[in-house]
């Protein structure tokens, strides 16, 4: 009798521990790597316009006018 108490104890203290704290942190590492990504993928596709951007406006000073320049000494 002592020993089924005493399981019951630990399979109830095992559940809470699963249910309170496993199952919440698991959950929340999950969000932060969903936003995490999210966040890289925002910037990757800033970077990727803004590059984009760049390239043209490069291309636009090269058909350009020559801009003089003084070397300081």
């Amino acid at each position: 009798m002592l020993k089924f108490i005493l399981l019951a104890i630990g399979f109830y203290l095992m559940y809470n521990f699963v249910v309170k704290f496993v199952l919440p942190v698991y959950k929340t590492t999950q969000q932060i790597k969903t936003r995490f990504r999210d966040i890289k993928n925002q910037q990757d596709s800033y970077n990727n316009s803004s590059q984009q951007a760049q390239n043209t406006e490069v291309s636009k000073e090269r058909e350009g006018e020559y801009i003089d320049y003084e070397e300081v000494k």
